[in-house]
């Protein structure tokens, strides 16, 4: 189910499965555009284009080829610097100046869909997976997507699979976990890199930073999640032991940490990984195969799945409750804004 490769990884959350498409189900039901009345935007990336909803999840447009979309199926969305990216499958990119509304189509000069878009030091990122050969690109382009170049990572990265989990883009930093069980850290873009021993025990497939923090795990089921404080220095069982494995790894507020266990739900925590609860399909949770996490403010949490019915499921009590915001449809990331 997962990819085997050399690995390496914008928060935003990450595909930590296989990172190939699902087939489509059920288009969620389009509706009239909305004004906002106060709740947050969210665009939700899926097979059948980019959805938007302006009032929290009650109703949705869908924005497809006809907007201007490279293609319908869309397998990631992310905004930066008042632009949205939307990256396809089997190829394609596009960007939106106007809060999703049209699109125009970008192009990059490498095969494969587009895995992960990110931001960092004021460039965009591009991952980029071929199926035919499994052989995966990360593109950089300094001018809002017209340009791109192979970017500079550290050795023991590319050529070979990159899964979404194992490249990060933060607004200062890049982080990578190469073939040499070290966290690689850049400042500058990737000119320059240093490299973290990670002292857990075991093997580490995926990573997720999160401010000074970085968490860590083996990608296998019921093994534990590990977390530096201080990027990198130090590691720190946090006891949690999923009985799946993790694709996702989010905070928001104070102490609040959310971690997606493929397979099993969503695992809460709400005093920074002292105690843990799980949620499932019997709080509200619309598909316990969760592949990505956003969080937006200190209240909601967001989970994609493109399996078990897929759909895009939606907590604003700190991930005690869920509901379905959209149902029976693939989701493969979201943005909110």
């Amino acid at each position: 189910m997962r990819y085997l490769g050399i690995f390496c990884l914008i928060l935003f959350a990450s595909l930590a499965t296989s990172s190939r498409p699902g087939q489509s189900k059920q288009t969620p039901k389009q509706q009239p555009q909305q004004q906002s009345n106060g709740g947050i935007k969210i665009y939700a990336a899926s097979d059948d284009g980019v959805s938007i909803s302006k009032d929290n999840g009650k109703t949705w447009t869908i924005k497809t080829t006809g907007n201007g979309l490279a293609r319908n199926r869309t397998t990631w969305i992310f905004g930066y610097k008042n632009k949205l990216y939307a990256g396809h499958e089997p190829k394609g990119l596009s960007v939106s100046a106007d809060g999703g509304d049209t699109w125009k189509t970008k192009s990059y000069n490498v095969e494969g869909f587009v895995q992960k878009i990110g931001a960092s030091k004021n460039k965009i990122y591009l991952l980029t997976e071929n199926h035919v050969n499994s052989y995966a690109d990360v593109l950089v382009s300094e001018n809002e997507g017209d340009n791109w170049k192979q970017a500079k990572l550290p050795k023991g990265l590319i050529p070979g699979v990159v899964m979404g989990n194992q490249i990060h883009f933060t607004s200062d930093k890049i982080y990578c976990l190469p073939e040499s069980q070290k966290v690689a850290i850049s400042q500058d873009g990737g000119e320059k890199w240093v490299f973290k021993n990670i002292t857990a025990g075991q093997r580490i497939s995926y990573l997720w930073p999160i401010g000074n923090k970085i968490y860590i795990h083996d990608g296998n089921d019921n093994k534990p999640l590990y977390v530096s404080p201080d990027n990198g220095q130090s590691w720190i069982d946090t006891k949690l032991i999923p009985q799946g494995y993790v694709t996702s790894v989010v905070e928001s507020g104070k102490g609040d940490v959310y971690v997606a266990s493929f397979e099993k739900g969503v695992y809460v925590s709400n005093d920074n990984g002292k105690t843990w609860k799980l949620k499932t399909k019997s709080n509200g949770l619309g598909s316990v195969q969760i592949e990505n996490l956003i969080v937006s403010g200190n209240n909601k949490v967001f989970a994609t799945s493109r399996f078990d019915g897929g759909g895009l499921s939606m907590s604003d009590d700190k991930g005690e409750t869920w509901k379905d915001i959209i149902k029976d449809t693939n989701v493969y990331a979201a943005f909110v804004m």
